[in-house]
């Protein structure tokens, strides 16, 4: 790790409505092995306690007047950053421990512009969670080191703020996959984008069914929110073979049923804000 000091480090936690996991989340970044050097909190214009209790964990709360987004909260959490290494843990997330340590030594290279963790459940007990835990987190991951990957995904990532700045920063403007959009303009520039299976990030937010359907919606079909029949018949197929033949192979035929909503689920989501308009998404 020649040339890298690991106390210059700065954290994040981005949250919006998440008293009741804000702040486990700030805490698993106060608690690594190697502690960033500053942590703090932006909070996207919550209506509950969030704010009030990620403040009492000591760290700083920079709180938006209104609801903005996640591409303007994270733009500003960069902005913010006094070093040129940025962790991010999502508030619904922690991170194991070791995550810092773990991904560190690939900024060794001055291509590397971020390394993300594996995203795993606290517990798959249930339908929803079981699902979550087979088709959206895919925790049958082997263990290995860090590879590249197509996407850039910031649910509890590791990245260099310089490589950020100078392809644009995060697009205040989007509502979702700002971070999908992101990594597009780093892999243009040339950057390499890691994701560490080694790397453990554990959501601690109850599988809930709307929000398990509507983060499926916007990870794997709502990028560009442009609907097309195309698209959707691509979606339901995928629903039937592998997800829905997985999980009937496994004797889960509820999770069966909810892989067979998931087509119907996203054209909705798609259409629906096509006609209502581009709200957030949180």
């Amino acid at each position: 790790m020649e040339n890298i000091n690991p106390a210059e480090i700065s954290a994040y936690v981005p949250s919006f409505n998440n008293e009741g996991t804000v702040e486990a989340s700030v805490r698993s970044l106060l608690e690594q092995t190697i502690p960033p050097k500053e942590v703090y909190v932006i909070d996207d214009g919550s209506s509950d306690d969030t704010a009030l209790i990620a403040s009492r964990t000591g760290v700083e709360v920079l709180r938006n007047s209104a609801n903005r987004g996640r591409g303007y909260t994270r733009a500003k959490a960069v902005c913010r950053a006094k070093h040129d290494l940025i962790l991010c843990c999502d508030a619904t997330n922690v991170l194991e421990r070791d995550f810092i340590m773990k991904t560190l030594p690939v900024f060794a290279d001055p291509k590397v512009a971020s390394i993300s963790g594996h995203l795993r459940s606290s517990k798959a007990v249930g339908t929803i969670g079981r699902w979550r835990s087979r088709h959206l987190f895919k925790e049958d991951v082997k263990p290995g080191p860090p590879v590249p990957t197509s996407m850039l995904i910031t649910y509890g990532t590791l990245m260099r703020k310089a490589s950020i700045l100078e392809v644009g920063n995060f697009n205040s403007s989007l509502v979702h996959t700002e971070d999908n959009e992101l990594g597009l303009r780093l892999h243009a520039a040339g950057y390499k984008i890691l994701g560490s299976p080694n790397a453990v990030v554990r959501s601690i937010a109850p599988p809930k069914l709307w929000k398990t359907l509507e983060r499926y919606w916007r990870w794997y079909v709502g990028v560009d929110e442009n609907f097309t029949l195309e698209n959707y018949l691509h979606t339901l197929k995928a629903s039937i073979k592998p997800m829905a033949q997985t999980d009937l192979a496994q004797g889960d035929w509820r999770a069966a049923i909810l892989s067979l909503m998931c087509p119907h689920y996203c054209a909705m989501k798609s259409i629906t804000r096509k006609i209502l308009g581009k709200g957030n998404c949180q």
